[in-house]
């Protein structure tokens, strides 16, 4: 009996209802582990963090892979602004690097932040140098003076006890608290969009069981001067060789003891079909009903980076986030601790309110200068540069929107299932199918690719019969 040839899926959309971004992580090369004897190649779709990671365990075993990617770039939802990026040409260069994806290192002691360690990457934690403001009643306040409002306390102290959360959404577990509608777009701005959505849409139940899981600690970490993508490409330099760029994987055919992949060169698309749209890969036979009854507990909406250029810092130098806006949940002073010219907002909207900016196109940067003027005394508009960056992860053919929540009544459960391999040869893998509670992030999507590599050599070395 021939060894099976397997499969890693990556990347479902949003016509499945989620997304799985990818990230990495590497099998360290002193690992005592033999190498695997096979004589086959294992598919992988998708050059994200998690694809590469995942190649790099099995390329390191001794396996043969092959990484298909339908973009031009590897790295997913890691996206940094560099200097040969020609689509960002007319952005000023900056001394500290700008992130479009993920931004954030979340928790010194996890998955990412081993990776930034290893390379010896200068990072730091900039929530030691700053600190946040709050817009309350429209107006902008430290968190000392926020402190002395109770309805402020009482949100606080609901966020304090979060992973205890429970009911349909978190919208109305907070209103069961008997917290104030002063609170509701900070709050918003710090679990809702903070998880991808919004906090009428986000599960509470299935966010409360999330955090219970989750072993990491809360320390977030920026890197001080190298961007995110050169750190995932410098580290995976051997694996990124191997990814085939511009290759769609169109359909999965899994009707024998082998995996039989159509792969299209996206090149080709001289039409402007949308084949690099999320969910364009069709499997034969069918994916099982569990796997669709589980997608469609996991939500997965659009997402927005704004990056705006001002000609002076009017938010505090030493201010990390301004937290509360509607039309931008969470303005992050992207040059705090890194730069003495901190005169960059990185703007993260995700959600209902991020489809609303983004039908808006490049007049969404209006949008969020009034809601500054609202609340910097009308400077915003006076001090902004013209150059801008939009990025829309939802308009993105290659990523189409933005990480996996919970929806209302969606459990880790849910997640067990789309984790779950199929016939011992198509494995799942990607934030959304992270079983340790840290779906959404960089963090979760390394969990699942090292899930998912062991899931692969097991059935190599233990092949059903």
């Amino acid at each position: 009996m021939k060894r099976r040839t397997a499969l890693k899926q990556l990347g479902f959309g949003l016509s499945a209802g989620f997304i799985l971004p990818s990230i990495l992580a590497s099998c360290d090369e002193k690992d005592p582990a033999p190498e695997v004897a096979y004589d086959g190649v294992v598919g992988i779709i998708g050059a994200g963090a998690a694809g590469l990671f995942a190649a790099d365990i099995l390329r390191a075993k001794g396996v043969k892979v092959r990484v298909f990617e339908a973009s031009d770039r590897v790295g997913g939802r890691i996206y940094s602004i560099r200097a040969f990026n020609t689509e960002f040409n007319s952005f000023p260069r900056q001394d500290f690097p700008i992130e479009i994806g993920a931004e954030r290192i979340l928790g010194s002691d996890a998955s990412w932040a081993e990776v930034i360690k290893l390379l010896n990457v200068p990072s730091l934690e900039y929530q030691q140098q700053s600190t946040p403001t709050y817009i309350i009643d429209g107006i902008l306040k430290s968190e000392e003076e926020a402190l002395q409002d109770p309805d402020f306390v009482a949100a606080k102290n609901f966020l304090a006890d979060l992973k205890n959360i429970s009911g349909s959404n978190v919208q109305s577990a907070i209103a069961a608290q008997g917290i104030s509608p002063r609170m509701y777009a900070i709050l918003n701005s710090l679990i809702g969009n903070e998880y991808g959505t919004h906090n009428t849409r986000l599960g509470a139940s299935g966010l409360g069981e999330a955090l219970t899981l989750r072993e990491r600690n809360a320390t977030e970490l920026i890197l001080r001067d190298n961007p995110m993508q050169d750190v995932l490409i410098s580290r995976f330099s051997q694996t990124v060789s191997l990814v085939e760029l511009n290759r769609k994987v169109k359909t999965v055919s899994n009707q024998g003891e082998t995996i039989d992949l159509i792969v299209q060169n996206t090149l080709d698309n001289t039409e402007g079909l949308s084949i690099l749209k999320a969910g364009d890969i069709a499997f034969n036979p069918p994916l099982p009903a569990e796997k669709n009854t589980a997608m469609s507990k996991i939500g997965m909406e659009a997402s927005i980076r704004v990056v705006l250029d001002f000609r002076q810092n009017l938010w505090g130098t030493d201010r990390s986030f301004m937290v509360g806006g509607t039309n931008g949940p969470l303005y992050f002073n992207a040059g705090v601790g890194r730069s003495e010219f901190n005169k960059i907002l990185s703007v993260t909207v995700n959600g209902p309110k991020a489809a609303e900016l983004g039908a808006l196109g490049n007049n969404a940067v209006n949008e969020l200068i009034l809601e500054l003027d609202s609340i910097l005394g009308g400077k915003a508009s006076e001090n902004v540069k013209d150059a801008f960056i939009i990025k829309d992860w939802s308009a993105d053919q290659f990523i189409k929107g933005g990480y996996s929540f919970p929806l209302p009544g969606g459990t880790e459960a849910d997640r067990t299932s789309l984790a779950a391999p199929i016939n011992g040869n198509l494995f799942f893998a990607g934030e959304a199918t992270d079983l340790k509670g840290d779906w959404g992030t960089v963090n979760g999507a390394l969990n699942s690719a090292e899930r998912v590599a062991l899931e692969v050599i097991d059935s190599i070395v233990n092949p059903v019969v």
